[in-house]
């Protein structure tokens, strides 16, 4: 039994999936002549370079020309890109290739096309304000649509776009003289709550030619997030302005480096029996970074090691020591002291959590 064009579809969702290179740009030309557009079709396999593709690096010229006029509300750009990661990555790719101009004068040719190629990625992978990046599967959903409503006009154009899809195409970048195409990459979910987010341990959560992207648990991090936790110095974690990627790349390799020089608020010595035992040998610890100040515990485990020692926890709370009650609600504010921080890990209040001479 045959399968409808809607099974193919949903088949063709699940990433990578098949790859048909003839396929796919035989599909691309029908689709452009269709569109009555003169383009060359041409892939962009990995290990591309801008350097070895002249319409890209036509592409980025005239971006860099047009960066260069709008330098003068840099200054904004910047404001509205500590919002998001992808924003930052913008500006910071076109300073980077910018700085890569000065470097080609210099002969640090290695530099300016490394920087010149971190931009292009970017440029495929983000939308910006006057490029264009189509994803394949949105343009392909149409074809379902004017099956159903029988709309012709649209199925002239789309239906190549539909076969280009199932052949392995992911998405499409512009440019006066190119139409580029990229393969489907293969993606890595963890599933939390019955829904699926982006997130690998050992390399890329999106295995891309364009740009491999890199995930923890849902939050989109720079590749050294990831792959060199320890190469995360306490420089990075404070400049870095989005607070979600702050916190990963303190979850990843960064608190023990935050001890030396975050501020002591509160400690508890290992012989005060007027507290729980999993008080003791503890310090309040503050971080003051741009946004939110950084509130993390530091005491001792309860359970001694086989050798008599006690291992050390460091745990991230609530900048005013609020207890965590579940759902991402959070209790009252709290003094800050090391007892109500450790208490308000476990969605308690200073005062409920042990008794006081707990030996």
């Amino acid at each position: 039994m045959s399968k409808t064009d809607l099974e193919r579809y949903t088949e063709a969702c699940e990433y990578p999936g098949v790859l048909d290179v003839e396929g796919v740009e035989g599909h691309l030309r029908e689709y452009l002549r269709a569109l009555g557009v003169k383009r060359e079709v041409r892939q962009l396999a990995s290990g591309w370079s801008v350097e070895t593709s002249p319409g890209l690096r036509r592409y980025i010229d005239r971006f860099l020309a047009e960066f260069t006029k709008r330098r003068a509300a840099l200054a904004a750009l910047h404001a509205l890109a500590a919002r998001a990661a992808r924003d930052a990555r913008a500006a910071r790719a076109a300073l980077d290739a910018l700085a890569a101009l000065d470097a080609l004068a210099a002969r640090d040719a290695l530099d300016a096309r490394a920087a010149l190629d971190r931009l292009a990625q970017w440029c495929i992978h983000g939308t910006w304000w006057y490029w264009g990046v189509k994803e394949v599967s949105w343009l392909a959903a149409h074809y379902i649509g004017a099956l159903q409503m029988r709309a012709d006009s649209v199925l002239t154009w789309s239906r190549p776009m539909y076969e280009a899809y199932l052949s392995g195409c992911w998405l499409l970048h512009w440019t006066d003289d190119t139409l580029y195409w990229a393969r489907k990459p293969r993606v890595f979910t963890e599933e939390i709550g019955g829904r699926r987010r982006l997130h690998r341990e050992d390399g890329p959560a999106v295995e891309s030619d364009v740009e491999p992207l890199y995930f923890w648990h849902g939050v989109f991090v720079p590749a050294p997030v990831v792959m060199q936790p320890d190469s995360i110095t306490v420089k990075d974690i404070i400049e870095e302005t989005n607070t979600e990627v702050r916190r990963v790349m303190i979850e990843r390799g960064g608190l023990e480096k935050l001890r030396a020089v975050a501020e002591v608020l509160d400690s508890v010595t290992a012989d005060d029996s007027t507290v729980p035992f999993g008080v003791r040998d503890g310090r309040l610890l503050r971080l003051n970074l741009p946004g939110e100040p950084l509130l993390f515990v530091d005491v001792a485990n309860s359970t001694p090691e086989p050798d008599g020692t006690r291992r050390r926890y460091l745990m991230g709370v609530h900048p005013q020591c609020r207890p965590l009650l579940g759902d991402g609600e959070y209790g009252e504010a709290q003094n800050l002291t090391v007892r109500n921080a450790v208490a308000s890990l476990y969605g308690l209040r200073g005062e409920e959590y042990g008794p006081a001479g707990e030996a």
